[in-house]
């Protein structure tokens, strides 16, 4: 019974960890330069480069924006207890962006 309610709450925290990361975020920051821009968060399974390139037009519209810095990295957790072991991998990815004009 134990073992059943364990995996139940990992799948659901799984399943909630992938609903919450479906979107990409962003934030107004200053940028190395000292100018405004963004930093827009595009991690996880379900977001992809392309996530965060169509949030900063979102935000940027019309002006359109420059990509100012770019990095991403690959993330992995291992859990285990006397009953089984877990593993995830993740993606990390982040761009800075300066909107034009």
């Amino acid at each position: 019974m134990a073992k059943w309610v364990a995996m139940v709450l990992v799948v659901l925290g799984v399943a909630m960890a992938v609903a919450g990361c479906a979107k990409p975020r962003a934030k107004r920051v200053f940028l190395p330069d000292g100018q405004r821009g963004f930093s827009v968060q595009c991690s996880g399974g379900k977001l992809a480069w392309g996530s965060c390139y169509e949030r900063a037009g979102a935000l940027c519209g019309r002006r359109g924006y420059e990509v100012v810095e770019k990095s991403s990295d690959m993330n992995a957790a291992i859990a285990a207890n006397q009953y089984a072991a877990y593993g995830s991998a993740s993606q990390s990815r982040s761009m800075l962006v300066k909107c034009k004009g």
